[in-house]
């Protein structure tokens, strides 16, 4: 399984060495580079926004699997939203493995995710819980086709957007107008969500 970084960067200055042109800097943070959000823009489209958002342009990329023994259907492409929170739950299903309850007495966290084995078929994905995101100033819950999203700027109270992704898959048709009893719903559940995790 490959997945890729998130984002394009909008940084304008991250204090590192832009476009080393040294082999022994290639993978190191000397060649991270950052393009402003102009090339950030370009580099996402059609996506919204960018690295450290929890719009699609920050949060959506690629994962690649190869499994020629058990994907029988090789190059096919699935659109179903996958999370690194899904990772474990593969893992055990395909290894046949028993996830502890606790080690040393001590009680793991559950498992949060589900098995992709299904989505590695062309099978739909039985997702009984939403999947949540929040770093630094952003934050989204994403419930089937139904995704609400913020960024906090600072000084100015936090604007949610709500999208419907069976209708419009770039964030760009806010519902959060014509459906506010959905925005405020999804909002509590992240608010839920962002309390449970905090407080651990």
């Amino acid at each position: 399984m490959f997945a890729s970084d998130n984002g394009g960067c909008p940084e304008e200055d991250i204090n590192t060495k832009f476009k080393s042109t040294k082999l022994e800097d290639f993978g190191t943070v000397a060649s991270y580079e950052a393009v402003e959000e102009k090339w950030a823009t370009v580099q996402n489209t059609p996506l919204r926004k960018w690295k450290t958002y929890s719009h699609e342009g920050g949060i959506r990329t690629p994962l690649i699997v190869h499994w020629p023994a058990g994907i029988k259907k090789a190059g096919s492409l699935s659109d179903q939203p996958g999370h690194l929170i899904d990772i474990m739950p593969t893992l055990v299903e395909l290894t046949g493995a028993t996830y502890p309850g606790a080690v040393d007495g001590k009680p793991l966290l559950p498992m949060q995710g589900v098995s992709l084995l299904p989505a590695f078929n062309g099978k739909q994905l039985v997702r009984p819980n939403p999947i949540y995101w929040q770093y630094k100033s952003g934050g989204a819950i994403r419930d089937g086709q139904m995704k609400a999203v913020f960024w906090d700027s600072k000084g100015q109270p936090r604007q949610w957007e709500l999208y419907d992704f069976s209708r419009v898959r770039n964030e760009t048709d806010d519902l959060s107008q014509t459906m506010p009893e959905k925005l405020e719903a999804m909002k509590k559940q992240w608010q839920e969500w962002y309390d449970s995790v905090s407080a651990e």
